[in-house]
């Protein structure tokens, strides 16, 4: 991501996931996980998983504690 202050990406990310969770959404797609994903809850789950909670069948433990 192309920014012209230091951590705008972060204060993005936080931001797009606040309106997510007020939006009603349960599921960021990040294609891949990276560390900068990692410091703000990304968990990485099977694609039997994700197929699952795409659905609305939720587990508790699919949720990031962070979110």
């Amino acid at each position: 991501m192309f920014h012209r202050e230091r951590d705008a990406s972060k204060v993005a990310i936080v931001h797009l996931v606040a309106r997510l969770k007020a939006g009603g959404y349960n599921l960021l797609d990040t294609q891949f996980i990276t560390d900068h994903l990692k410091q703000f809850g990304a968990l990485e789950i099977s694609q039997r998983h994700y197929h699952n909670c795409s659905k609305g069948r939720w587990p508790v433990k699919a949720i990031s504690p962070r979110w």
